[in-house]
């Protein structure tokens, strides 16, 4: 049996833990009981809205993972919970939601919920009226306000439209600093196809450059990292969305979880655990130094 589980708003300021961190301890959990991680955890980006309270990103956690029996959704909520609980940071709001595929209508309207997520501001209402119609979906604030389900339904609806999202992790750190073809980097990483900044997939011949690690993301159905910049006149997939010079304040304080992290470049702003994303870059959440 295939479930998907979903997770938000479970850190704070502090960042003592991240909701990537939280999402990876409930897959060992579940593995530990002998479910299958399918392809991995997928990361979601949300709106950047001044109407919505997030930490750093406004970002969900989502994983795919196969039972061989067919543990009902209390059950999983059992299992899944606790580890929640034990884990998430004392001010913020986490959401839990646990989805069973069923009819494709449910699948439509779930999908369309996170849609709407990346564009509109909306509230927990919405998400228990999205999720009222999908008996197979179980959805549960953890604490504080409860404002997480929100985005732990979106992120559901996201990962099963099957393009959006990042795969958690680090990838083709062992090919870094050489020069391949899209071929090779494709089969290592068990990639679909490498895109370039127009959407369209790179020849199996073409060279690449792995500068330090990629990011895979989840794009029509396909596995595909995707050219950040050409060095040179050779794509380059890197870790890095963005360049900058090293900040002149004093409070910068790394953030302590990487798979958050834009930059390669050591301290930027970009990489400070202070820095809240906004629609059209971020704000210091320390008062710019005050």
């Amino acid at each position: 049996m295939q479930v998907y589980i979903c997770i938000d708003d479970t850190d704070d300021i502090s960042k003592h833990t991240s909701t990537g961190a939280i999402a990876q301890k409930v897959a060992q959990a579940l593995q530990r009981r002998g479910a299958v991680l399918e392809e991995g955890i997928t990361r979601h980006q949300l709106l950047l809205h001044p109407d919505i309270p997030y930490t750093s990103h406004n970002s969900a956690m989502c994983m795919a993972l196969e039972f061989q029996d067919s543990p009902s959704l209390p059950a999983l909520y059992d299992l899944v919970a606790p580890v929640i609980l034990a884990a998430y940071a004392p001010g913020a709001s986490p959401g839990l939601a646990i989805y069973r595929p069923g009819t494709r209508q449910n699948i439509q309207r779930l999908i369309r919920f996170g849609y709407r997520a990346k564009r509109e501001v909306l509230s927990k209402a919405d998400a228990y009226a999205a999720a009222a119609d999908c008996k197979t979906v179980l959805l549960r604030e953890l604490g504080g306000s409860g404002l997480g389900v929100i985005g732990a339904l979106a992120g559901i609806g996201l990962r099963i439209s099957r393009c959006d999202g990042t795969f958690r992790g680090k990838y083709g750190q062992d090919l870094a600093g050489r020069t391949v073809t899209a071929d090779i980097v494709c089969r290592a990483l068990h990639l679909h196809q490498i895109l370039d900044g127009n959407g369209q997939a790179l020849p199996a011949s073409a060279e690449v450059i792995i500068e330090d690690y990629t990011k895979i993301a989840l794009i029509a159905g396909k596995r595909c990292s995707i050219v950040s910049h050409v060095q040179g006149g050779t794509p380059v997939l890197s870790s890095i969305c963005m360049r900058e010079s090293p900040p002149v304040c004093p409070w910068y304080q790394e953030d302590n979880d990487e798979e958050e992290m834009c930059s390669g470049d050591g301290k930027v702003c970009a990489n400070c655990l202070f820095r809240r994303w906004t629609a059209t870059g971020y704000d210091c959440v320390r008062g710019a130094g005050g």
